[in-house]
């Protein structure tokens, strides 16, 4: 059974083969090597937090110590936390009330920070009011 497609589609598809980043096999698309190069940072870009509507009462806190040799990925990871709503609590330690183990591991594989980045959690930080207004909890 063909596949229907509309022309944009069709046109979208006809470029990525044309600059080489999806091949069109007999039956299916996949990506080539160009493109799974791009694929981390757009991985990295799509990240998100999943914000329950009740919050569990834990915090998330992320401490690391990237020395300045490594400052292009201690300046990613800053701003990817940043971008998935963490808060700046002290120098280079940063908190979040929702669930992230999992895309805090995989940032720190991702930049090979498994033993400068530090993730854990707790149910108490002092003088969190200011916190629990911050992120509407």
């Amino acid at each position: 059974m063909a596949v229907r497609t509309t022309v944009p589609l069709r046109d979208s598809l006809a470029r990525l083969r044309r600059q080489e980043y999806l091949q069109v096999l007999r039956h299916h698309v996949t990506v080539t090597s160009k493109t799974r190069l791009f694929l981390p940072a757009f991985e990295e870009e799509s990240l998100e937090l999943e914000r329950p509507k009740r919050w569990d009462g834990r915090w998330r806190v992320v401490i690391w110590d990237v020395p300045e040799k490594r400052r292009e990925d201690r300046d990613r990871l800053r701003a990817t936390l940043t971008r998935l709503g963490f808060v700046h609590i002290q120098h280079s330690a940063w908190i979040c009330p929702w669930p992230c183990r999992d895309e805090i591991d995989w940032l720190r594989e991702r930049y090979k920070l498994e033993q400068r980045v530090l993730f854990f959690e707790t149910a108490r930080i002092d003088g969190d009011e200011n916190l629990r207004v911050r992120f509407q909890l």
